[in-house]
């Protein structure tokens, strides 16, 4: 059984963007992606207009409401299990993955899937955002996607997938197991990509930069690896153009990607500060699916 968690703003059933987000989400489902769904939302004291007394007092008629709303956006375009409304114990986004994380893990679900406004600007490197924070922090693969465009937009052709390998930090064969699994459905045609980035100020030293040998080898086993799970693919490297992002999006959209896959390791508060994030700037830009996995 494959189960997606999707993972929806308590008010995302007013939003006209849902009628995008479950009609690619049905696309997915029907191709074999998914075979069943659920849907968890969450909700924290500080979310309403009221005292802590007036919510406690109110709890039970505010998350029958939400249930009620989240069904009626849903309504008959989706086939799900069941909607369930959780309680962060703070507002933050890391307490929001963190608390559908666990319901995840007792549902026994294999994504999280969440819809990302492609309108709403992403800045890069910018801390902030339950997609950006579950792009870090989801105990499972996560799918983004993206509600801004329909599936006759993107799903034209037959299905293909791209997997983008970070020379530097290669995935781990346990990420390629998983996206083995993931994706066998789908019977795709699998590419394999390498961004060969600019050596920037200080880069060298503080940021390794894979050169075209390393690239190409690491390509090459990372092939071999998925060869070994049942996956054949084609590879390419290509310079990087405004950004690692920028290069990974105008392929996609050149080459009728259904989903872009990346692999992404644990990253703290500090770190993303630092260097933000290649995957965070997809979520703000890429018109197909994304789907993130951990490479330990």
């Amino acid at each position: 059984m494959r189960r997606g968690m999707i993972a929806l703003n308590p008010m995302a059933g007013e939003s006209p963007s849902m009628e995008s987000f479950c009609e690619q989400l049905r696309h997915l489902k029907n191709e074999g992606l998914l075979d069943e769904l659920c849907v968890v939302s969450v909700v924290h004291k500080s979310y309403f207009p009221f005292s802590s007394e007036v919510y406690r007092e109110r709890q039970g008629e505010i998350i029958k409401d939400i249930k009620q709303s989240l069904a009626s956006g849903l309504h008959e375009r989706i086939p799900y299990r069941e909607i369930q409304v959780l309680e962060a114990p703070t507002s933050t986004d890391e307490d929001v993955v963190r608390t559908i994380g666990k319901w995840i893990f007792k549902k026994r679900t294999n994504f999280l899937i969440l819809g990302v406004d492609s309108n709403q600007s992403l800045a890069h490197g910018a801390v902030g955002g339950v997609p950006s924070t579950a792009s870090f922090l989801s105990p499972v693969p996560l799918l983004a996607i993206n509600v801004g465009v329909s599936p006759e937009e993107e799903f034209n052709g037959p299905p293909t997938v791209l997997l983008t390998v970070d020379a530097s930090e290669p995935p781990s064969l346990r990420a390629l197991r998983r996206f083995a699994k993931i994706v066998a459905p789908l019977q795709p045609r699998i590419q394999l990509l390498h961004v060969l980035r600019k050596r920037k100020l200080l880069g060298p030293r503080l940021r390794p930069v894979a050169n075209f040998d390393k690239a190409r080898r690491v390509l090459i086993e990372t092939s071999q690896q998925l060869q070994n799970f049942g996956i054949e693919c084609t590879m390419d490297i290509v310079k990087e153009q405004r950004s690692v992002a920028h290069t990974i999006v105008n392929y996609a959209e050149k080459n009728n990607i259904w989903i872009a896959a990346v692999t992404s390791p644990v990253r703290d508060i500090k770190h993303r500060l630092l260097w933000g994030s290649t995957t965070h700037s997809l979520l703000g830009h890429l018109k197909c699916p994304l789907l993130v996995l951990r490479t330990s």
